[in-house]
């Protein structure tokens, strides 16, 4: 049952080919004609554009006590606020910009979808053969075939050379094609010769491509390190910090966004890392014994390019 104190809606219609679109201060009547649509997968008017019933992938209602423009200031000093600590952390032309009203949507206000789109009007709504025939045809349409990354992204600082050869024989180890991988520190991995090289990183960087990032103090001394990292958060499909002790998760927490890592020398999560690739890249699973081997041969190699012992560290 929606609580009848949050008594304003505010809609995000989502479409295929199309993007988002959003609706403030809806009444329940007026929200009402957005979920009716949806379900009967009928064509949806939105912000003076129609948008035909079978590209609708999926709204989202969200519920809030006051007027949106009571949250507007509020989202708006704290877009400023976190745009200037990044600032002081070195990131630069990557931040929160944009319509506050999106900010305030998104962080200050109540999910109450579930209790619209899964049981409108107190019930669920009998569906048409001829409705249900669209809805079936949207379902194809929202949820095209997998997509598979074509290549992984080392972002790495240039001192740590060694150390990222040693990752990349690893990778190849698992199964990747020297072609599937970037590496701008290595010749046939990286920027062909008289090629400009923000060019070429603003191209790899993109929703086709997975980035691991080696974070060494060098790393995080590298302005180029954190722009590469602030674009590939915004863009690439996926993302693992893979940290260097004797740094730690913690040295850098501010900086990096709170995503799932690994220490570069923690066994299981070098198993994890390559039940991920073999997954999202499609490969051939490697036999147990040759991973294993492979895998503390790595291992050894990273224990003495860095001398640190392999004693992992707990880190969220």
């Amino acid at each position: 049952m929606v609580n009848q104190s949050l008594n304003k809606y505010h809609l995000e219609l989502n479409a295929v080919g199309e993007g988002s679109f959003y609706k403030y201060n809806l009444d329940i009547d007026e929200l009402q004609k957005y979920i009716d649509g949806y379900h009967y997968a009928d064509d949806i008017l939105i912000n003076g554009k129609t948008i035909k019933g079978l590209l609708v992938e999926s709204i989202t209602i969200m519920a809030s006590e006051k007027d949106i423009a009571e949250y507007e200031q509020k989202a708006k000093s704290e877009m400023d606020s976190k745009n200037q600590r990044l600032a002081n952390s070195g990131v630069i032309g990557f931040g929160y910009y944009g319509d506050p009203k999106k900010f305030a949507f998104e962080n200050y206000f109540k999910n109450v979808t579930d209790n619209f789109i899964i049981h409108p009007h107190g019930g669920l709504k009998r569906i048409s053969e001829t409705n249900k025939l669209k809805m079936d045809n949207k379902t194809s349409l929202v949820n095209p075939p997998k997509t598979i990354p074509k290549k992984i992204f080392i972002s790495h600082a240039s001192k740590d050379k060694d150390l990222v050869g040693e990752l990349i024989d690893l990778l190849e180890n698992i199964g990747l094609d020297s072609h599937q991988i970037f590496c701008s520190s290595f010749e046939g991995y990286g920027i062909p010769l008289g090629e400009d090289f923000l060019e070429i990183i603003k191209k790899e960087i993109s929703s086709e491509v997975f980035v691991l990032f080696v974070i060494t103090e060098n790393f995080y001394n590298s302005k180029v390190c954190l722009c590469e990292m602030g674009a590939a958060w915004a863009l690439s499909k996926g993302h693992i910090p893979i940290v260097v002790p004797p740094f730690s998760y913690s040295d850098i927490e501010g900086v990096i966004p709170k995503t799932q890592g690994m220490l570069i020398n923690e066994l299981p999560k070098l198993n994890s890392l390559k039940e991920k690739l073999e997954k999202d890249f499609e490969l051939h699973q490697l036999n147990l014994n040759s991973w294993e081997r492979k895998r503390d041969r790595f291992i050894n190699n990273v224990n003495k390019l860095t001398k640190i012992t392999n004693h992992a560290k707990k880190f969220f």
